[in-house]
Parts: C-alpha cells; structure tokens; sequence
C-alpha cells in the first residue's frame, strides 16, 4: 500500500463518515508489528514473497488498487 493509496482511502473513510481518523494507520503500525508488511519510503510492502502470493491468490481477483480508482470514488483530487 503506497503512501498515496492510503490517503485516498483514508479520505473515503472520511466521506463514508468514519469518525475513526487515523484508522488506516493504526492498522498497518499492527500489521507491521506482528510482522506481515514492512515499511518504506513508499508506502508498505509483504515481508515475504509467500504472504504475497498467499493475498494474490486469496484477494487479488477483482482487486482495484485505490491508486487506480477513479478519483471521485476515492474523495480526492488526484
């Protein structure tokens, strides 16, 4: 998850009426804790290879990055 990927969805929280700021970075500090992704300068990655397989074939059908959702969907400019 890109850094800008999760501002947008961050923003669509907002729109949708989350009263919860700061929800999507609670989660991946927790994900990066117990070791599933690893931060970078971008954004977050799998820590392995297997993880990201496992999501590929588990989630990845149908999957549209918030990156590449039409902007309006998302509650920002791109």
């Amino acid at each position: 998850m890109t850094a800008t990927a999760r501002d947008r969805f961050e923003a669509h929280l907002a729109a949708l009426g989350d009263e919860t700021p700061g929800r999507i970075t609670t989660v991946l500090d927790v994900l990066v804790h117990d070791g599933y992704l690893v931060p970078r300068d971008d954004g977050h990655v799998f820590q392995s290879r297997l993880l990201r397989d496992w999501w590929i074939a588990r989630f990845g059908r149908g999957h549209e990055p918030f990156k590449e959702r039409d902007a309006a969907i998302a509650g920002v400019e791109r």
